[in-house]
């Protein structure tokens, strides 16, 4: 996995407030089969920003059709799902090529409409994978990892809130969780999920809608956003730094409340290195008070694999963000 940023710094922010499009991208970089972006914002208060990305080919050195990916702001929050004639596909999180393709650059256009505001754009994140390339983690690599253990992270069941789709509530509530411990105020997973909803996808758990709320629920001190990451190191160095790690695990875990069939998001705390096991709060137990849990750490990075290693991750941010 190859992860790529873009972080607007204060002058760049004020030169765009007189822009009305942008564009990020990469050239001549590793050969990858999927694209996964994300961004961190202020939400415009009028208008919404619109968010387009194309992929070139490896071997002929043309770039495929643009794809629309995603439409954000004051009153428009959805994804989409397109098809090029090339072959390329946008499915509402994430871009994928033909199985016989791969891409060496990729180009991000944010177009601001309606009167949106760029100087609210922060930063844009874009993670490449080549999943022919994929294989499973080293588990003595990890074992050798010393204990850590993140403290004062809140624990929220998903199957205790009063809400007509809180079984498919795992994202909202563990990004509440992580939301309610960066900024030391209590984020209401309801409330959360509502902010978060994708009206293109038809769901609550939508990868970047998530990330980006909790960038704005932090007024911007954290960048948060979805990626894939290339270890369980990763995770360790995060939780170092005192900063849960959100994941996708799919598939069975021993101790797990129920088989994840279509992928869930819980919370990662902490290693105990001691008794080789993942220390979680996951929200799909059917009590907070059972959230708190450790799964074995075979059996639990089995389940991160088959979701290809997906990750909410938080960074302090390195540039003071504040909303115009």
């Amino acid at each position: 996995m190859w992860r790529y940023k873009k972080l607007l710094t204060q002058t760049e922010r004020e030169e765009n407030k007189l822009r009305s499009v942008l564009f990020f991208g990469k050239l001549n970089i590793e050969s990858f089969s999927q694209l996964i972006f994300a961004w961190n914002a202020f939400r415009p208060e009028r208008g919404y920003f619109k968010f387009a990305t194309q992929v070139r080919d490896t071997k002929t050195g043309k770039w495929h059709d643009w794809h629309s990916m995603i439409e954000w702001g004051a009153n428009a929050q959805r994804s989409f799902f397109n098809e090029s004639s090339t072959g390329t596909k946008y499915h509402h999180v994430r871009l994928e090529l033909p199985e016989s393709k791969s891409g060496d650059a990729f180009r991000i256009k944010v177009e601001a409409h309606e009167g949106a505001d760029l100087s609210l754009l922060c930063g844009l994140y874009v993670t490449v994978a080549h999943y022919p390339s994929f294989f499973g983690e080293n588990y003595e690599n990890v074992r050798m990892l010393p204990s850590v253990k993140v403290s004062g992270v809140p624990s929220q069941s998903q199957m205790v809130l009063d809400h007509p789709k809180k079984e498919v509530l795992c994202s909202p509530t563990s990004c509440s969780m992580v939301a309610s411990y960066l900024t030391g105020q209590h984020i209401d997973p309801i409330f959360f999920a509502t902010r978060a909803y994708d009206s293109g996808l038809d769901a609550y758990g939508s990868w970047p809608f998530n990330t980006v709320h909790v960038f704005e629920k932090s007024r911007g001190s954290v960048l948060f956003y979805v990626t894939r990451l290339n270890s369980f190191a990763e995770i360790h160095r995060s939780l170092q730094n005192k900063l849960p790690v959100i994941v996708s695990v799919r598939g069975t875990i021993d101790g797990a409340p129920q088989e994840y069939k279509n992928g869930h998001l819980l919370v990662i705390v902490g290693w105990d290195a001691t008794k080789s096991a993942v220390m979680c709060h996951d929200p799909a137990f059917p009590a907070t008070e059972k959230t708190v849990v450790s799964y074995p750490l075979l059996s639990f990075l089995a389940a991160w694999e088959r979701s290809r290693r997906l990750a909410y991750v938080a960074e302090l941010s390195p540039i003071a963000f504040v909303p115009h």
